[in-house]
């Protein structure tokens, strides 16, 4: 897993965030090349890659996950250099102050603070306070607005999370693993899965501006027309002393299925999988001896709650890895996970195309 680990590494360490995914989706495209017969990049940035040969006779599956990163973006420079920022993503303000960031910058990267009122001059009715977005501000140490332009900050300027990666025995610790570490399993599970008899035609897909609207996979979706998908993502872990109520989700327990998923406000949705790729799912996990955990969660939504629902239908699973700590500046998962899911994976799209029945079609028609 050295190999993975590093891989997962690098991921995390290139800031990608929603709608700037450009350097990740470069680096993403160049990797798939060394492994895949074909790849795409469509006009909004997706990055397709075939790694197994054309078959326009059998089913076309695609295996996603999504390049970009929770984050913030400038909307103001003040004239003594402090910049307002507004968020990019599901950010959670209560984690926000004092916490160090990246300016994506026109003349590089530069790094700041979103500040924090001193202690000493915190008053006890402030003490508890969660401070709104439009409250907060990064310094990065500029004195001036025309210094920081200078630096080449201005209004639109990506920020996001520092860059941390460190591990404590099987546990990982990082940023953005939401969802780079989705990124590293469909990486893994693909390269493997060039080297198999596959008797399917499938795609490799890096999607952008999952964190913003979820529609960024539709050109692909769209471009691809595949009859099976699995997303890949996380899942929150609940099993840190505030959540060990809501559900028995943990690091190192295995690969998560997830059973149902719904965001609960707004216009955005969610996923029931497909039945039949659903149980192909847990009969692979048993042929390999796979453990899984099963999720059914309200507040959690992936790139699959729009794949769905292009065609006349896709069937659909969300595969994902338990992660603690969700679009905070640094999320934990377990490794054994992470090798259990790229096993999952690879087991599932080689399981799948032999299954009698493929869709709720077939039980409805049977």
């Amino acid at each position: 897993m050295e190999e993975t680990l590093k891989l997962l590494e690098k991921l995390t360490s290139i800031g990608a965030p929603s709608g700037n995914e450009v350097p990740l989706a470069k680096y993403l495209s160049n990797y798939m090349r060394s492994f895949a017969e074909e790849v795409v990049v469509d006009h909004l940035g997706n990055v397709m890659g075939r790694i197994t040969p054309l078959r326009p006779d059998a089913p076309r599956i695609m295996i996603s996950a999504h390049m970009d990163e929770v984050s913030f973006m400038v909307h103001k420079i003040q004239p003594d250099g402090f910049l307002k920022i507004t968020r990019n993503g599901g950010i959670p303000e209560k984690n926000l102050l004092g916490q160090l960031v990246e300016l994506l910058g026109d003349e590089g990267p530069v790094k700041g603070l979103i500040g924090t009122r001193s202690h000493h001059l915190t008053g006890m009715d402030q003490r508890y306070q969660v401070v709104p977005i439009e409250d907060l501000f990064v310094d990065a140490g500029f004195r001036s607005k025309e210094e920081a332009e200078a630096a080449g900050i201005r209004v639109g300027t990506p920020v996001v999370y520092k860059r941390t990666f460190f591990r404590s025995g099987s546990r990982v610790f990082s940023n953005a693993l939401d969802d780079r570490i989705g990124i590293t399993a469909m990486l893994e599970a693909g390269k493997r899965l060039a080297k198999e008899r596959v008797d399917a035609e499938v795609w490799l897909v890096g999607s952008v501006q999952e964190e913003w609207s979820l529609r960024g996979i539709l050109p692909a979706t769209r471009y691809l027309k595949p009859d099976m998908a699995l997303c890949i993502d996380i899942y929150p872990a609940t099993d840190t002393p505030d959540l060990n109520a809501k559900a028995d989700l943990g690091l190192g327990k295995g690969p998560v299925i997830s059973e149902y998923n719904f965001h609960g406000r707004g216009t955005l949705m969610g996923l029931i999988p497909d039945q039949v790729l659903r149980d192909t799912a847990i009969e692979a996990a048993r042929q390999g001896g796979i453990p899984i955990q099963r999720g059914a969660l309200i507040g959690v939504l992936t790139d699959a709650s729009y794949v769905q629902y292009e065609g006349t239908g896709i069937a659909t699973l969300d595969m994902a890895i338990a992660a603690r700590y969700s679009h905070s500046a640094v999320e934990s998962s377990d490794i054994e996970d992470l090798r259990q899911l790229i096993d999952l994976i690879v087991r599932t799209t080689l399981l799948w195309p032999a299954m009698p029945k493929k869709t709720r079609k077939d039980l409805i028609l049977s």
